[in-house]
């Protein structure tokens, strides 16, 4: 806080993208557990096998601010109330990122690519070359930076599946045949035209997949 006052630091610039830690309280030492209790209201709960799973409105991550004043946010909080002066593209972005235990920093700013157009980017200096990247904190600084708008109500109703290039919609026929499968009785149908459909029993064993995918953000604070 000094530094910001200072004119050291830009107000708003550098945030702390880390763990939760209140679900290994049961291991904290006195000052440790002090500590911690901040961290509460995140929530999270850690068995004696050491898996930790996460309620609704738990976060596995915490967005820590630092000015105006240091505060201690879910990521869809933080996402919510970045306004649009303060972040890319009007100003990059810092954020120290914890990747269980070690800290890189990612720049989050617009680079020019190939076509001329300007692509979202997160530029991670790490002292190791690429270990520890592959734990999600990075991706989730690239997902609180560069939220995708939020859906019309249309789109909301389509769905994707990798067998098909556009988005499907619900759509039940008794006599359409199911494109993968090649049973009658379908579920959803190309929503661009194409003579394509799909039956319930084929789309659902691709969602489970991207149901896992989901829980991995609602897990890092995202509202499902």
């Amino acid at each position: 806080r000094a530094q910001t006052d200072n004119g050291r630091l830009r107000r708003d610039g550098c945030h702390f993208a880390r763990y939760n830690q209140w679900p290994e309280r049961k291991d904290a030492t006195h000052e440790e557990w002090e500590r911690l209790l901040e961290e509460q209201r995140f929530g999270g709960t850690r068995s004696d096998t050491g898996a930790t799973t996460y309620g609704p409105g738990e976060a596995r991550f915490i967005v820590e601010c630092f000015t105006p004043t240091r505060e201690l946010q879910t990521p869809a909080h933080f996402a919510n109330m970045w306004t649009d002066a303060v972040r890319p593209p009007a100003l990059p972005a810092i954020f120290v990122a914890d990747l269980n235990g070690h800290f890189v920093t990612c720049i989050c700013t617009y680079i020019q690519g190939a076509a001329q157009e300007a692509k979202p980017t997160v530029i991670v200096i790490n002292t190791t070359g690429t270990r520890y990247i592959e734990w999600p904190t990075c991706s989730l600084v690239f997902d609180i930076t560069y939220a995708p708008a939020p859906m019309s109500a249309d789109e909301a109703e389509l769905v994707s599946h990798r067998a098909h290039e556009h988005p499907l919609r619900s759509n039940f026929s008794d006599g359409r045949q199911c494109d993968v499968c090649q049973q009658h009785g379908t579920h959803y149908r190309c929503s661009q035209g194409c003579d394509w459909d799909m039956c319930s029993k084929c789309f659902t064993q691709a969602v489970s997949f991207a149901l896992d995918k989901v829980a991995s953000l609602v897990a890092m604070g995202f509202p499902e």
